[in-house]
């Protein structure tokens, strides 16, 4: 079975946004530390260069990988992304990568949107935060990033319409490799969450 099956098969059995964000994030560092296999020590050294002023020690200080991670990291990310920045439109299209049974493009916005909240696209640096903090981090991290996510207006609050969105969205992207679900299906999995009226903050 190749990495895209396996990726697939795990996300079919996930109940959650958050863990299904968690998985995703964990085959796209797989993707750009593969695409970084075999490269020469001229790229690492363009790494150095690229990536200044922010030095890989002040990288390494601000996620969770080593040095070398962090520079074959940014080989596959140069690779995937050659101007240096994410796009929304490049974020969709490395989700569908590893979607290809549904839409992941709806949920991609909504995780493309919650990253990179007010800058207008996303750098290496982000980016990496972002692995790190959904690979890497405490339980804690986790389920703020999940929070920020679902408050899809940036409130301080998630309200059932919000959840529903994005429930929606993740059954979207899962496509056939999940068991057939509508908006009501959704809706009935928010209802088990909160009751009618209330919102989480």
């Amino acid at each position: 079975m190749g990495g895209r099956e396996v990726t697939l098969a795990i996300a079919a059995n996930l109940t959650t946004a958050t863990n299904l964000a968690s998985v995703s994030t964990l085959s796209i560092e797989a993707t750009l530390s593969t695409a970084a296999v075999g490269a020469g020590a001229e790229e690492e050294e363009a790494y150095v260069a690229r990536c200044t002023p922010t030095s890989l020690d002040s990288l390494c200080k601000t996620t969770r990988f080593t040095r070398r991670e962090i520079r074959m990291l940014y080989q596959g990310f140069k690779q995937e992304c050659p101007s240096g920045i994410v796009t929304e439109d490049a974020f969709k299209d490395i989700f569908a990568q590893f979607f290809p049974l549904g839409d992941a493009s709806q949920y991609a916005h909504y995780v493309y949107k919650c990253c990179k909240q007010q800058a207008t696209s996303l750098n290496f640096e982000q980016f990496l935060r972002l692995l790190s903090e959904l690979s890497r981090g405490s339980t804690a991290d986790k389920v703020r990033w999940a929070f920020r996510l679902y408050d899809l207006d940036g409130d301080g609050a998630v309200t059932r319409a919000e959840m529903t969105a994005v429930a929606s969205a993740v059954f979207a992207m899962l496509g056939s490799a999940s068991p057939p679900i509508d908006d009501t299906s959704a809706r009935r999995h928010v209802d088990r969450l909160f009751p009618v009226g209330a919102s989480l903050d």
